[in-house]
């Protein structure tokens, strides 16, 4: 697909943008700069964009999915995706919803069946870094709208980001419902503010049944790994989090979840409501040097002259065993010794009893033995 827009002219009376409505049924890819878009540049609002497929791709920095309000816009139609399977973003592909004037940016809704995977960044021609992600943007004074992800797995990495962020007005919200959530490599989940005093950092609401943040860099010139809602000047936002486990390898939960501010007591609230998991009664210290297997282990074999080495003999049977209509030999062992008999010269020199015949050859039996040394 190269590209599906709807457009509201800077000229236009006050009309909104057209409805975008795309269903596949199958697989929907975005790649080499294909886009799905809905703009206002004149007084209306911008049309809303509505995705349905069974697995969504986008890839690279032009590829996209956005509702953009111009500066005088009344606002952006913001974007609704439903994907049966996977949602994946990846080298600075997005979702978006954008207002550069006074309207509001609108709101972004994502839903994957299974998985939302948020991965990598790409490099703008001026030399900046475009990560993957979900984004509100309000880069005027209107109000930032939310942006809601609901999943059962959600992977952010390499730098992948959900951001909704203001430059001059209060954040957006973001609310995350995904039954496992993981972090790494610089993924980020982000509601920052860069307003006046008045403005407030959004709130982050995580909500599922395990959290976990592996504090590790991401690709150069990316934020680290962690959950903010910060503000410049004014208040930080709210971090909550719901869910039944939440895990991290940093020193402290303050370096992954942050709601500060840089006014000092400005800061917002983080509340973990998860079981304080205390791993210290579980663990102990391995000792420093492992043991020499040498000194515990003898040889199993004793190296020494050939005659005297231990020898593992396998001796097969020779021949086919009997049939099942067949007699079966006696063992060897239990035959009798076949002697020649001598010729009777009388009656009474005959035997009363008729001699065992001779002895059947039987071939040897499959026989697994050792020298016992």
């Amino acid at each position: 697909i190269t590209g599906i827009n709807s457009s509201a002219g800077r000229d236009s009376s006050g009309g909104a943008g057209g409805l975008v409505n795309v269903n596949v049924a199958g697989d929907l890819v975005l790649v080499n700069g294909g886009q799905i878009s809905s703009r206002s540049g004149g007084k209306g609002p911008a049309g809303k964009i509505m995705v349905h497929t069974g697995n969504l791709l986008l890839d690279g920095e032009l590829s996209v999915i956005s509702s953009n309000a111009g500066a005088d816009s009344s606002s952006a139609g913001g974007v609704e995706a439903t994907v049966d399977d996977t949602l994946t973003l990846l080298n600075g592909s997005k979702i978006s919803a954008t207002s550069f004037g006074a309207g509001p940016s609108g709101d972004v809704t994502v839903h994957a069946g299974r998985a939302i995977n948020i991965l990598g960044v790409s490099l703008t021609p001026e030399g900046s870094v475009a990560p993957s992600g979900l984004f509100i943007d309000a880069h005027g004074t209107g109000q930032a709208g939310n942006l809601t992800v609901t999943t059962s797995t959600l992977s952010l990495a390499d730098g992948g980001v959900i951001d909704a962020r203001s430059e001059h007005s209060s954040g957006g919200n973001i609310g995350v419902h995904a039954d496992h959530t993981l972090l790494q490599s610089g993924g980020k989940i982000s509601a920052s503010v860069y307003g006046d005093p008045q403005t407030q950092g959004g709130d982050v609401i995580m909500n599922g049944d395990t959290l976990v943040i592996l504090a590790s860099p991401g690709p150069a010139n990316t934020p680290p790994t962690g959950i903010t809602a910060r503000a410049t000047q004014g208040r930080g936002g709210n971090i909550i989090i719901n869910t039944d486990v939440f895990l991290h390898n940093a020193p402290s939960v303050d370096e992954v979840l942050n709601a500060s501010s840089e006014v000092l007591g400005n800061d917002g609230a983080v509340e973990v409501n998860a079981p304080d998991i205390d791993l210290s009664g579980s663990l102990t210290n391995l000792k420093s040097a492992y043991l020499d297997v040498a000194h515990h282990v003898n040889p199993r074999c004793f190296v020494g002259d050939r005659d005297e080495r231990s020898h593992f003999l396998i001796h097969d049977r020779g021949a086919l065993p009997p049939g099942p209509d067949e007699a079966i030999p006696a063992p060897v062992s239990r035959c009798l010794p076949a002697e020649p008999l001598a010729l009777a010269s009388s009656a009474a020199d005959v035997p009363t009893e008729r001699p065992s015949p001779a002895p059947v050859a039987q071939p040897p039996a499959a026989v697994l033995g050792f020298n016992n040394r």
